[in-house]
This record gives structure tokens, sequence and C-alpha cells, in this order.
């Protein structure tokens, strides 16, 4: 059979890429050379070859890219799961020249005016979801969207994830809730009951995060840094990039520390299970 792929590849003036695969148990070495490109304004470029017979036209998504870089050439996406540090890291990115988040023109296949008002504020684009709520298409889980996941895919891209319950608490703060223990309770009862029905509900802020994360063949985001160790995590993922960049705006910081009740903790553990698992919280 024979099978196509695709690679993207930065622009030099001389490229040599060095394949090797296994192919019934045999290594099959490929070498490619580009030579005398003169793509100014150009950042990558698609190198196809040939395995088995069966043809295969593979895309940027679902893991399918194998991706290189240069020095000079970085690609690396931001995937802003709400209530996550995603408006520092905006932020942060903004002031290194980075198009992240709400920064990033992303496309979706419904996109349309957001509404005006509370959750959304300023948001101008966003696309309609599964429930028929809206969500800012920066918000929006790629893997509900087959237009917005390929605009992911064609760089790597890095996420931050949390404590679900930590999460939900800062969701409901952040939205005029009461810092205390029974308010959280009966925002815990009202909430997941809503959830069944309008999982994409307040600007999709309460979506689980695996659904940000994983797509149906492929991790979604490749870079998953933790909120509770941040400022490490980021700095490490930049220095991978060579991106000069450093966690020095924390906007919207979260002040409440009440508790949880153990009904509500639990239900709440049920809900997020998915997370907890993926993500290693306890």
């Amino acid at each position: 059979m024979e099978r196509r792929q695709f690679v993207q590849m930065p622009f030099h003036k001389l490229v040599t890429v060095v394949f090797v695969f296994v192919v019934r148990s045999h290594a099959l070495k490929i070498a490619v050379n580009v030579e005398n490109i003169n793509e100014d304004d150009a950042h990558s470029l698609n190198v196809g070859f040939h395995l088995d017979d069966e043809e295969h036209h593979s895309q940027s998504y679902a893991g399918t890219l194998l991706r290189f870089w240069s020095n000079e050439t970085h690609c690396l996406n931001f995937m802003h799961i709400p209530k996550t540090a995603g408006s520092s890291i905006e932020a942060v990115g903004a002031h290194s020249n980075k198009q992240w988040g709400i920064n990033n023109a992303l496309p979706c296949s419904t996109m349309q005016k957001c509404p005006s008002g509370f959750p959304w504020g300023s948001h101008k684009q966003c696309c309609q979801m599964p429930d028929h709520s809206l969500c800012s298409v920066w918000h929006v889980p790629p893997v509900t969207d087959e237009v917005l996941q390929q605009s992911y895919a064609k760089c790597d891209t890095f996420c931050v994830v949390r404590d679900p319950l930590s999460r939900f608490r800062s969701q409901h703060v952040w939205s005029g809730g009461e810092c205390t223990s029974n308010a959280l309770t009966e925002a815990t009862q009202t909430k997941l009951e809503e959830l069944k029905t309008h999982m994409y509900q307040d600007d999709c802020h309460l979506v689980p995060q695996i659904q940000f994360v994983e797509g149906e063949n492929a991790a979604l985001c490749q870079h998953k840094l933790k909120l509770e160790n941040l400022d490490k995590d980021f700095e490490t993922l930049m220095k991978q990039f060579a991106i000069t960049a450093k966690m020095t705006v924390h906007r919207n910081p979260a002040s409440c520390a009440a508790a949880f009740d153990e009904r509500s903790k639990a239900a709440l553990r049920q809900f997020y299970a998915a997370d907890y698992d993926a993500f290693g919280y306890s």
C-alpha cells in the first residue's frame, strides 16, 4: 500500500530531511533535499513522500503532521481554557508580540457576533456550540469544531490546566458569587444540574478541561502546564521554544479560599472525573 505524508518544514536555502520508519519490521530511510528556497515571507514548506501503496492526504491535525523548527521560526499556539490564567498569558504574549488566545484571529465554522453583556463583555467573535450556547472563539474546545481544530494544529499548542475544584470556585467568584461555603454549595447544585443540558453555558467557562486537551485521535494540547506551578512551567516552555516571555502579569487573581462541603466536593469530583484522571489531581 502506498501512503503519502506531508511534513511541514522551515524555509532555508538548503534543507536536508531524513525520515526513518519501521515498515513490517524493516527500517526505511528517506532523505529529502530542498534547495534554493527564496520565499521571504513564508514560514514553512510541505514536503511530500510516499510509503506503501495507499494514498493518504494528511492534514495538520489529529497528530499526523510532523513539525520541525529552526532557531528563527517557533511555531507555538496557546489554547485558552477558561479560568486557568488565560488572560494573564495573553497579556504576557502581547508584550512579546505573540498573538495568543484573544489576540489570535482564530476561525470556526459557526462564527457569529457575540451577545452583549455578561459574560462576553467586549468579546466580538463567538461560535455556536452543540447545545446552541455561544462561546468566544478562543474559549471553544477545538474538538467541537473541525475548522478551529485545524487552525490550532498548524503548530504545537500549549495550555494551562488546574484543579477542577479550584477552577469551579474561581468561576463562581468571578461571576459574582459570594465567597462562602454556603454559596459554593448552592452554586454546585445549580450549575451541575444546568450543565447536564447546557454544557457550554457561561462562555464555556465550566466545560471539562479534558474536552480542550484531547481530540478523538490525538492530543490537541501538546504542552500542558499546571496553574499550581505556572511560573516555572511557563519559563521552561518558553526556553524550549526560545521565546522571550515571563509570567510577570497575573490578571484576575483568585482571592477566595472558602471550602466546599463534602457533598459538593464529591459531586464536582464525579462531574470532572476525567479531568482528575488526566491531569493527576486528587
